[in-house]
């Protein structure tokens, strides 16, 4: 009998297994975009929602006809990968994507393209994650010109921009990398046109990308959706309210160590992850009862510092893509409608930053919870309604006649 599964839940269970396994982050997400790009959007094609090994088989020969064996054995591996799993509920190691090299900058506008990496790395303080992404994006940008034959950076013009854009899948992110590296090029004196206009990013319909943000009522119903009587929803509650009512990121959840709490004064103090920002966070007491709750009943009691950790041996921390992938199953196991909103620990950032904007809270005070260095970066945070608008805004003072008939007055006749 051919079995059969939903093929989003099939590949929810795949990614946690990969985790388990050691497989990286680098490679589950890209693991993860191949899907997507592959299997996934053929089953969306045809209107079907259930995988089997037999349609996987049917798509992988459709897939060879085509003629691209690069993408015949990359998309081959992720479905022999679902076939597999859901056959023996075991991951293999030999489904590991190691490329060798994949993002390289070559050639003079490659060199210079380390040079802005090497500026952010070393003035800004990237973190690994965002040189990683500017590498990524870049070595792109570069490739594509060598395309097209340009190696020369004063020969790159706004056209060929706009078309290397216009022709990437993420356009967000290239638009976002290049933008900063154009930027650091001509302050510095290496190109004159740092194309800024061209790289304001905008999506598919030409709007500004707004964040995805819950209601109170919504947050409530995922919260009130986690099971409170097994060890995995104790432990993932916790985590969820370290996002809901403190506005942590995913990050921060995932490297929160023991140390950070203190219980006495009622506190969290963490450096964040993203920026080195140490903040001072309150323990609130629902929070304080949920750590409280799943430290005392369900962490293994090993001597990891990590506050979250697997339940089941060897007990490793939480990765990034890990982290996420349990974020996401919460609020799809709520049932709330998610639409077009992503569903993962950072808009449950976004959402805190705009409920507490509702109620009156002003912008530093926001900030401060959040720990930016300025409101002009909580700004981008804030999805504000036009009810909300009407009611902060300020009415305009009526103007006196006589304003208009003063002699020297603009409209003095």
């Amino acid at each position: 009998m051919n079995k059969t599964e939903n093929i989003d839940a099939l590949f929810d269970r795949c990614k946690v297994a990969m985790a388990n396994h050691g497989y990286s982050d680098e490679s589950i997400l890209r693991t993860q975009k191949l899907f997507l790009r592959g299997i996934r959007t053929e089953m969306s094609s045809i209107g079907q929602t259930d995988f089997s090994p037999a349609l996987g088989m049917e798509y992988l020969s459709k897939l060879e006809e085509c003629g691209n064996p690069f993408a015949y054995r990359q998309h081959r591996r992720v479905v022999l990968l679902l076939c597999d799993f859901m056959e023996t509920g075991r991951i293999k190691s030999s489904y590991r994507l190691k490329p060798k090299n994949p993002f390289p900058l070559e050639g003079k506008i490659g060199e210079l393209c380390e040079r802005f990496i090497e500026d952010g790395t070393i003035r800004m303080r990237w973190k690994r994650n965002t040189i990683e992404s500017h590498r990524r994006q870049l070595s792109l940008f570069v490739k594509s010109l060598e395309i097209k034959g340009v190696i020369n950076i004063n020969d790159v013009t706004e056209s060929i921009v706009a078309e290397i854009i216009d022709r990437t899948t993420n356009k967000a992110h290239l638009s976002y990398s290049l933008r900063s590296a154009f930027r650091f090029f001509k302050d510095n004196g290496i190109v004159d046109d740092d194309f800024g206009e061209i790289l304001r990013y905008r999506n598919r319909r030409g709007e500004i990308k707004v964040p995805s943000v819950y209601t109170p009522d919504e947050i409530k119903v995922i919260e009130e959706s986690v099971c409170q009587t097994d060890p995995i929803g104790i432990r993932d509650y916790a985590m969820l309210l370290l996002a809901t009512r403190l506005g942590m990121r995913s990050s921060d959840i995932r490297m929160l160590k023991l140390a950070n709490i203190d219980w006495q004064d009622n506190r969290i103090v963490i450096s964040q992850f993203k920026t080195g920002k140490e903040i001072e966070l309150p323990l609130l007491n629902d929070v304080g009862e949920a750590l409280v709750n799943y430290l005392v009943n369900v962490r293994p009691k090993i001597s990891n510092p990590y506050v979250f950790v697997a339940l089941t041996s060897p007990y490793r921390p939480f990765s990034r893509v890990g982290i996420t992938i349990r974020f996401q199953k919460i609020v799809r196991d709520s049932k709330i409608k998610i639409g077009d909103r992503h569903f993962g620990a950072h808009s449950m950032r976004h959402s805190l930053a705009t409920n507490m904007l509702s109620k009156g809270i002003s912008l530093p005070v926001i900030s401060d919870i959040l720990g930016h260095y300025s409101t002009e970066t909580t700004m981008s945070y804030l999805r504000v309604s036009t009810d909300l608008l009407k009611t902060i805004a300020l009415e305009v003072p009526p103007v006196d006649e006589a304003f208009y008939e003063q002699k020297g007055g603009e409209f003095y006749v």
